[in-house]
């Protein structure tokens, strides 16, 4: 089951990858002779995964602006004291970590939280404030797939990315794009409403 819910997740977070990804895809083809300078030509390896900063960026923001799991179910074990003591949670609670809260929480990320922004997850240029980003929960108790999707993600979305041009369909624009992944809805995992329709062309 666990699989099953990485590999959901993994796929899901493709797909809002490229969807998300069209209005910023300028930005995003910066990452082109890095890609084909660490693969060269040939397939890609996990010795990789952290060569690839900017895809790795993107994979992140993705992740934070469509966490899998909008709702993150725990449990209280003992009785917790949260923000300095201002609450209490008694022993023996279910909990649910909203992660969308989080993730789009403008005291952590900014005004922009809602926008897409690679280079909030940059190491080079900012550091990230713990508990900020949850898309596989955080912790002891974190989904252990979490590296696995990572780095699978990672590696499909660079190999597309450095083969094929992605482009919408004639008639799809970027706001219709927002308002539909505006509408995903959860089904174990976060999925979009209604598929992306794209053109993918062979670069040259």
């Amino acid at each position: 089951m666990l699989w099953a819910i990485v590999g959901a997740a993994s796929l899901v977070g493709l797909s809002l990858q490229v969807s998300r990804i069209y209005n910023k895809y300028k930005s995003l083809s910066r990452t082109i002779p890095t890609v084909r300078r660490v693969y060269g030509d040939r397939e890609a390896q996990y010795e990789d995964f952290n060569s690839l900063v900017y895809t790795n960026a993107v994979v992140h923001e993705v992740l934070r602006l469509f966490p899998p799991l909008v709702g993150i179910p725990k449990y209280c074990v003992r009785e917790q004291t949260l923000c300095g003591g201002k609450y209490v949670v008694p022993a023996n609670t279910y909990l649910t970590l909203n992660a969308a809260g989080v993730h789009y929480n403008t005291d952590v990320w900014g005004p922009d939280a809602a926008e897409f922004n690679p280079s909030r997850f940059d190491p080079r240029e900012n550091k990230l404030v713990k508990g900020s980003y949850i898309p596989f929960s955080e912790g002891a108790r974190s989904c252990l797939g979490n590296k696995f999707a990572n780095v699978e993600m990672v590696a499909t979305l660079s190999n597309v990315l450095r083969r094929y041009t992605i482009h919408f369909s004639e008639g799809y624009d970027e706001a219709r794009m927002k308002r539909e992944l505006s509408e995903s809805h959860s089904v174990i995992t976060l999925q979009p409403k209604t598929p992306t329709p794209v053109i993918v062309k062979r670069r040259n």
